[in-house]
């Protein structure tokens, strides 16, 4: 046994100071495991991000309360606008690997403060996503017992529960979290497209004329409609945080940003499409029910179904809380490893290869977060709904600025194109069009202040960076 700790030491020291080969972009390991990650695994990441199975499960009914009939067709314009957005970071992940993620991009085309300030937004984003996925999970895993007739937990302890096991298999292995991920959510997937197909299946697969028709819309529906369905889609550049640990990086971190924003798109219109016409038959109204899956598992004779589908929204939040950390605590490795945090935090653990001290970093500030709502007494939906907002921010600022640095950085390299340069345009009106999408019209109550508070969270960002220059100077 001590030869082979010895053993594991000398590896990690070799990995610490070794450089990636040609095939990972010259990236640094970190320390971090070296090509352990398949493809698949490698997407797994990505679609565990955007946890696609609580669409159906909360956002669709949104979605369907602003743009009507027309939710497939938003679901669908969000899946074109977001993989313009990934072909935009996919101009870095394809040419260079890095477990800095959007952080790294920004940096490389447009230094420290452009990288900063993306590092600094990602890292609130996968945080908040840390204390809100936990809520969910939460809530959906008590309905789930209450629904079978089981005593329910405390709220605050099937929370906790959710980060601290997230936080003991992200500190324990890598392929561990990536084969978790995978296979909850692809059966949490799977159960939710049976639903669907089932209702389609009872309608005798007759077409819902009033959704291809488009009934009922209008301009400002499909407005705030879009900006639903884009925030279903946040989470899933995570896979470029795999940069060290995945295989062949340069080729399957792109395609995992492409494929996961393909098949989670895809799933959003198939499952939106059959939900809104199992709703018009039934009679019901989706934007008035909080359990849609249950809803439609029930008027079909299926609550076994139901059940499954509420069990299946829980395990979809924690495989989203497993992936949050696992990004987060990369992101924050990286950054402490640049100076802009202590070193602690840029160290990676002997034998786990884990960046051990970021992942509990990280993971207890999510815990203490959700701990201070819990003890104000607000309504957790509630909470949902303001730190999931704020956490969208993070990713659209970050989104945006990797958006602007991408035909920097290829002029930089003299391999700018008009194409790039359209896409790269597009993507940034389209993103900033969301952005302050949010504040204007001025929305009711909390949500009003969100972007304010978002924006001097940005301006403490900035704040930071000019100390540590001045501080730098001085020495």
């Amino acid at each position: 046994m001590p030869a082979k700790g010895a053993e594991k030491s000398l590896l990690h020291a070799t990995a610490s100071s070794s450089t990636i080969g040609a095939e990972h972009g010259g990236a640094r390991s970190y320390g971090l495991q070296q090509s352990v990650l398949s493809s698949v695994e490698t997407l797994a990441q990505s679609i565990a991000g955007m946890a696609p199975s609580a669409a159906p499960a909360m956002t669709i009914a949104v979605v369907f309360a602003t743009a009507g009939n027309a939710g497939w067709l938003v679901y669908l314009i969000a899946t074109v606008c977001m993989i313009l957005t990934a072909l935009n970071i996919n101009v870095f992940a394809s040419r260079s690997s890095t477990p800095g993620s959007l952080y790294s991009y920004a940096t490389d085309a447009g230094g420290k403060y452009l990288g900063f300030l993306t590092g600094w937004s990602v890292l609130l984003a996968y945080t908040l996503c840390l204390t809100v996925c936990p809520l969910q999970f939460a809530i959906f895993a008590n309905e789930s017992l209450k629904q079978i007739g089981l005593w329910q937990l405390p709220t605050w302890m099937l929370a906790l529960s959710c980060i601290i096991l997230a936080a003991v298999v992200a500190y324990k292995n890598i392929q561990l979290s990536a084969k978790m991920m995978l296979w909850l959510e692809l059966v949490s997937i799977a159960v939710i497209t049976i639903l669907c197909a089932v209702i389609l299946v009872h309608q005798q697969f007759r077409p819902d004329m009033a959704q291809i028709q488009l009934s009922g819309i209008n301009a400002e529906g499909l407005r705030l409609g879009l900006i639903m369905a884009i925030f279903a889609f946040v989470g899933f550049e995570s896979a470029t945080t795999l940069g060290s640990e995945a295989t062949t990086p340069l080729k399957n971190i792109p395609r995992a940003l492409i494929n996961s924003t393909i098949f989670s798109g895809l799933f959003f219109v198939f499952s939106t499409y059959a939900i809104v016409y199992g709703f018009a038959v039934s009679g019901q109204p989706l934007d008035k029910c909080t359990t849609p899956l249950m809803a439609l598992a029930n008027n079909l004779g299926m609550p076994l179904l139901g059940h499954l589908t509420n069990i299946c929204a829980a395990i979809s939040f924690f495989a989203a809380t497993l992936a949050a950390l696992n990004a987060g605590a990369r992101v924050l490795m990286t950054m402490s490893h640049d100076g802009h945090f202590p070193k602690m935090f840029s160290k990676t653990h002997n034998c786990n290869f884990t960046p051990h001290y970021a992942v509990i970093t990280i993971s207890t500030v999510g815990a203490i977060l959700a701990g201070v709502f819990f003890l104000s007494q607000c309504s957790l939906l509630d909470v949902v709904g303001w730190l999931g907002s704020l956490a969208t921010f993070g990713f659209l600022v970050a989104y945006g600025t990797v958006s602007v640095a991408a035909p920097i950085y290829l002029k930089r390299h003299n391999e700018l194109t008009v194409p790039a340069v359209a896409i790269s345009l597009i993507t940034t009106i389209i993103l900033a069009t969301v952005f302050f999408g949010t504040m204007f019209p001025a929305p009711e109550g909390v949500y009003r202040w969100l972007p304010y508070l978002f924006l001097a969270y940005l301006i403490a960002g900035a704040l930071i960076v000019r100390l540590r220059k001045n501080l730098d100077q001085s020495m």
